[in-house]
């Protein structure tokens, strides 16, 4: 396909507004006539297609419904449907969601083919998509020559990852003489011990970024990992290594004052292209003038905003229009004697200014996590702080490096597991389709200039086939093949096989801004031994490389990938979308879940599920006697009340694609229809819906629908290839409210659901087959965390209170009672602040690592802020509360023991600058004693000592604050909080 031959892409412009104003008035009317036709005919095109299919459910819109109309244990092959075809699209066949995702790849040939397939299925979609827009859109975009150009450099060129260099490994000492002197502190030895991560299963650590072996605790903090004992006494500072930093990329001009200019230079759109000139190349002096206006004006801002930020002590001078990466530890795992650190920061995103973007890696985040493996047991000097002469003698050294390796993506959130000495790592990479192939097709691109709707598709198809989409496949598969490990290079059988991320049929008017999930994200589980033992090395600069297994899936999203583990199966459950017939969109949220055998090896997809809705967080999905229960929730939509039932439906659903238009054509026989919900006694509300009386009419009658909670109960027993549903529980909540809060305790779940109240629900699970609500509770606010006591009757929850309106007011801690299976009660409930001019909140609320109960001494640590209107009223800290459930007094079941403020005093909290390292909000217990950790300082407090009494014992600062007036002489500034 090449651009036209008649001169149309140089037709001169309009020469008065008049007759601007006239062909943007042809054109908004040929515009609207488009929409109108390509609307009635994708309709009429989808009820010939689908006339004939018995599988579409009937008129009520129930949760069952909601997972499509197709089947995982029997996927089906796609194929480029008869409409495509005859428009001139390409074919294509690719496998629905299924179990042939579990397979994986015998051959990078077989990888290949299915790559291209999608790639054809996914031009298909865009081209389809760019069709609908108007003609005159043309031009201004890349040339064909460039893009031939980027796509040879994408396959000549791919990005290389180099592994950093390690410190000299010498002088290696021991740490026993650090904990040979404990006694000289005075530590409560008979008290309660308590220093563990919070984990959701028995068994399975989870990574945090606070560790503890019970004499050291290990606190990341920032780019470092600091070392100390439970007495105060910091033994090592082990700094990450920094990212790769070429000062050449930063921006594309520096200036010294306006008085003196060095070499710039300039973008420049020639002919449609965009490139580099020097300042110097422009002979238009009037230009050439008015550029260097410009640059001044800029570099005036950009000075005037250098002096702001250090008047303000925000930060240091910045090199314009580049960001300096920043090594940041994102998860701790301890094992023995080996502690693993998951370090992220070393994105390539930042040298766009100086790279081709077409060298940029198509699966992004490529190279931007490390994993390093240290010897707890072993120090060497701190080559990088000792040699500052700034630094006192005895300074702490670092951990000795056992082993390190780069991960493929970005690490997932709280995506570290380890099973004994097994680690388990997830992380999880974009698919780059936009630049490296979706823009190709774009109407606007100057190849596709003056073209009608016909031509544009011709050239388009013809320009995928031959150059966009080879190239991407081949580029793809280079990518995939490197993410395997040394083991695999250059082989694919670490790659489990791709699909669409679909089961029902495909409705092509409403896929064309899902895309059917294909290439929209990547995860991989990296697995490994702890504590292996490396091969030496040939150099004391290079790393000894950390032996790894993987296993690579296309998933549906690259953002909201769940994860939930086992000691022996772990899930990754992932948001997608799945066809619905009564969906205005035509599709609704769906999660699917790969489930993956731990045993030994690399990670192997076993078993494939998918259940309606998102899930919340971890806390959703658990496992108990072969049954993965889900809990998720279906957000809002609407719903075409319209809608013919399964026997008459002789027509689709068809979304007009134009912005501004929220209109859905329909066909209907009937003369009275009718929608029905479920509600949670499981009874039908049967709704009337007005008679139709034209053959065809706008569906002005549609319903909102609100969202729907409900949990799925999956049959996993026999590691059967398809997790088939046992049952499923819907209507929990009240019309409007979502989850807030899930936990499932054996056969037991309880659930909260809010929007301005709280129903607690308790629920019965014993028969998979047959989930039953058993209780409601109503109370004022919401519970964010449910945890789990000695007592399995009571529970405790901390959310946030609120007001009639659902307005939340501040931290919560609450106690309910479940004797009473079908009534529970609120035993207690607690708040933190009740000011009218104050705010609190809590880690807890979003990380289940930051709380921490003593089952011996019946205590809740959780961390809190408070923030008022009078700056002396502000408080970063911990809330020590004693929790006693048999006191007559309901007032007196949870109390305060102790408020232990981390903050320093105002003045310094506002004055002094502080690292934008942060450590996270934990607690850990050692004989009594409690430490806690947050932002800047770690703190031990006696737990036994009665309130409003001193507790303290020992402050540890991560570094000492500098005052404003020196903040020039740090890497950057930031306050307390």
């Amino acid at each position: 396909a090449q651009p036209p031959q008649d001169g149309s892409k140089f037709k001169s412009l309009p020469k008065s507004k008049k007759d601007t104003r006239r062909i943007a008035m042809i054109s908004a009317a040929v515009l609207a006539f488009l929409v109108l036709v390509i609307g009635l005919s994708v309709g009429l095109t989808q009820r010939n297609n689908k006339s004939n299919n018995n599988s579409i459910p009937s008129d009520s819109f129930t949760l069952g419904e909601g997972t499509g109309v197709g089947s995982i244990s029997s996927p089906r092959m796609y194929s480029a449907p008869s409409t495509d075809l005859d428009d001139g699209l390409l074919k294509w066949r690719i496998q629905s969601f299924g179990t042939g995702v579990l397979s994986r790849y015998d051959g990078c040939d077989e990888l290949r083919s299915d790559l291209a397939e999608a790639g054809a299925y996914l031009a298909n979609v865009v081209i389809r998509r760019n069709s609908r827009y108007n003609p005159s859109y043309g031009g201004g975009g890349s040339t064909q020559d460039a893009v031939e150009e980027e796509a040879g450099i994408a396959l000549d060129a791919p990005m290389a990852m180099e592994s950093e260099a390690s410190p000299t490994e010498s002088a290696k000492g021991s740490q026993a003489d650090f904990a040979a002197d404990e006694a000289e502190v005075d530590g409560g030895a008979d008290g309660e011990t308590d220093f563990g991560t919070n984990n959701q299963v028995e068994g399975v650590d989870e990574g945090d970024m606070v560790k503890s072996d019970g004499t050291f605790v290990f606190a990341a903090y920032g780019d470092r990992v600091i070392q100390f004992d439970t007495f105060g006494r910091k033994i090592s500072e082990t700094i990450m290594p920094a990212p790769d930093f070429d000062e050449d990329a930063c921006g594309d001009h520096y200036y010294v004052d306006d008085d003196y200019e060095v070499e710039v230079e300039e973008l420049v759109d020639f002919d449609g292209r965009t490139r580099r000139r020097k300042l110097s190349e422009f002979n238009d002096k009037k230009l050439r003038g008015a550029i260097q206006k410009r640059h001044r004006a800029q570099n005036r801002h950009q000075s005037r905003q250098q002096q702001r930020r250090k008047a303000l002590s925000i930060a240091e001078d910045a090199y314009w229009g580049c960001w300096r990466p920043e090594a940041r530890i994102e998860s701790l795992l301890l094992e023995n004697d080996r502690l693993v650190v998951i370090v992220s920061g070393y994105e390539q995103n930042y040298r766009y200014n100086a790279m081709d973007r077409s060298q940029q890696p198509i699966l992004g985040d490529v190279g931007t996590t490390k994993v390093r493996v240290y010897d707890v047991n072993s120090l060497i000097p701190n080559k990088v702080i000792g040699e500052s002469s700034e630094k006192p003698p005895g300074h702490p050294s670092q951990l000795r490096l056992v082993a390190a390796r780069d991960l493929p993506g970005n690490y997932a959130s709280k995506g570290g597991r380890s099973v004994g000495n097994r680690a388990y790592l997830v992380s999880n990479n974009y698919v780059d389709t936009w630049y490296h192939f979706q823009r190709h097709f774009d109407r606007w691109q100057i190849l596709y200039d003056g073209l009608s709707n016909e031509a544009y598709i011709e050239a388009a198809t013809a320009y995928a086939m031959d150059k966009v989409i080879p190239s991407f496949t081949d580029r793809l598969l280079l990518e995939l093949m490197e993410q395997g490990d040394e083991d695999l290079l250059g082989s694919c059988s670490h790659v489990q096989q791709l699909s669409l991320y679909q089961t029902g049929d495909i409705d092509a008017a409403a896929n064309h801004w899902w895309d059917g999930g294909v290439f929209s994200g990547l995860s991989q589980i990296t697995s490994f031994d702890i504590g292996q033992t490396p091969s030496a090395t040939f150099s004391a600069d290079v790393e000894p490389m950390l032996r790894i297994e993987k296993s690579v899936a296309f998933v549906p999203s690259s953002w909201s990938t769940t994860i939930y583990a086992t000691k022996d199966m772990m899930f990754l459950a992932s948001q997608g979308y799945d066809e619905h017939p009564k969906s205005r969109s035509g599709f609704i949220p769906s999660t699917f879940i790969l489930g993956f055998d731990l045993g030994d090896g690399p990670a192997k997809g076993v078993s494939v599920g998918k259940v309606p809705g998102t899930v919340l967080n971890q806390f959703s999905i658990d496992m108990y006697e072969d049954h993965l229960r889900v809990a998720t929730t279906t957000w809002s939509d609407w719903v075409c009340p319209a809608q013919p039932l399964a026997e008459q439906a002789d027509d689709i659903v068809d979304e007009v694609d134009e912005p501004g238009e929220d209109q859905v054509i329909v066909e209907s026989t009937s003369s009275t229809t009718t929608t029905t919900s479920t509600t949670s006694s499981g009874t039908i509300d049967t709704m009337p819906v007005e008679p139709i009386e034209d053959e065809r009419i706008f569906c002005r009658g549609d319903r909102f629908r609100g969202p729907q909670n409900q949990i799925t109960i999956l049959d996993v027993a026999g590691m059967d290839s398809v997790m088939h549903e046992a049952g499923q529980l819907g209507g929990l909540g009240k019309p409007g409210e979502s989850i807030y809060a899930v936990r499932f305790i054996g056969w037991r779940a309880f659930v909260v659901t809010f929007e301005r109240t709280d129903p607690f629900y308790t629920i019965d699970l014993s028969v998979p087959t047959e989930p039953r609500i058993m209780g409601e509770l109503e109370v004022p606010g919401y519970s964010n965390y449910l945890h789990p006591t000695e007592d399995e009757n009571v529970l405790i929850a901390v959310g946030e209170n609120a007001d009639e309106f659902g307005r939340a007011l501040g931290v919560q801690v609450s106690l309910f009672g479940v004797a009473d299976f079908e009534h529970p009660e609120l035993l207690a409930r607690y708040d933190i602040e009740n000011r009218e001019d104050q705010y609190s909140s809590s880690e807890v609320a979003w990380d289940h690592r930051a709380f921490r109960y003593l089952r011996q001494t019946k205590q809740v640590i959780i961390p809190a802020e408070v923030h008022g209107n009078r700056g002396e009223d502000s408080f970063d800290g911990f809330y020590i509360l004693d929790v006693n459930k048999y006191r007559t007094n309901m007032k007196e079941r949870i109390t305060l023991r102790h408020r232990v403020n981390l903050a320093p005093d105002q003045e310094d909290m506002w004055s002094h600058c502080y690292s934008s390292a942060r450590l996270a909000a934990r607690s850990m217990v050692f004989s009594g004693d409690a430490l806690l950790l947050k932002n800047h300082a770690v703190e031990s407090h006696r737990l036994d000592e009665p309130p409003n009494s001193n507790t303290f014992l020992w402050r540890l600062e991560m570094e000492d604050p500098t005052p404003e007036s020196d903040n020039d002489k740090r890497k950057g500034c930031s306050y307390w909080w």
